[in-house]
């Protein structure tokens, strides 16, 4: 008798272990599933976001690479000029420009009165704004690419803020200097002037067929 209790308690007991053991393999698994599900989520989000920002990049290069042609120079100016004038919250079409204008992309361009670079920055010009950008200065520095881009887009940023962000009086003024702007609006009575026009119109057509 002692025996078929036993051997039934036995049964009872592995049953009982047999659906406990189903139970917690079950829950495991259920809960592992659902791990796997939100770690599936994310990375389906970050492969989308990677794919966003491979997309932006993408788009920046071609570009960059489009700029280049038109404006037959290299990639690397044109990106230069556009980092450069993101930090002043200038469409790089402006300083784009504004470099074809002055020195038609030769870094080494030299005016009659002595104007260097891509910018064509005078020396005692750009001597005050490397001050104020607390860079070192010399007048070879003039004929490097990113120290001329800087220099050009400071000084340009600057005019704009002098002017309320007047494009006519700041690019005139850049091309004169602050006295020949005012001289030229004296016998004018306006800031535009050819080299304003030129830059302006430009660059607004450039941006709107582009989207930059």
């Amino acid at each position: 008798m002692f025996f078929k209790k036993l051997k039934v308690f036995l049964k009872v007991f592995l049953c009982t272990s047999m659906v406990l053991g189903s139970f917690f393999t079950i829950s495991f698994l259920y809960e592992e599933k659902s791990y796997l599900e939100k770690e599936l989520i994310k990375y389906k989000e970050e492969v989308s976001q990677l794919n966003q920002e491979l997309e932006k990049i993408n788009n920046y290069v071609q570009k960059i690479n489009k700029y280049a042609k038109v404006y037959r120079t290299t990639p690397e100016i044109i990106a230069m000029v556009t980092a450069e004038s993101e930090k002043y919250n200038l469409n790089p079409t402006i300083m784009l420009e504004l470099i074809r204008v002055e020195s038609n992309f030769d870094s080494q361009a030299i005016s009659k009165v002595g104007a260097k670079g891509l910018c064509q920055i005078n020396p005692r010009t750009a001597q005050e704004l490397a001050r104020e950008l607390k860079l070192e200065y010399s007048e070879e520095k003039l004929f490097d690419d990113h120290y001329n881009i800087q220099l050009g887009t400071y000084y340009l940023a600057k005019l704009l803020k002098e002017y309320n962000m007047d494009y006519h009086k700041a690019l005139t003024a850049y091309n004169r200097g602050p006295t020949g702007l005012a001289n030229f609006m004296k016998t004018r009575g306006t800031a535009v002037s050819r080299y304003s026009q030129k830059i302006s119109s430009r660059s607004q057509q450039l941006a709107y067929n582009n989207n930059y």
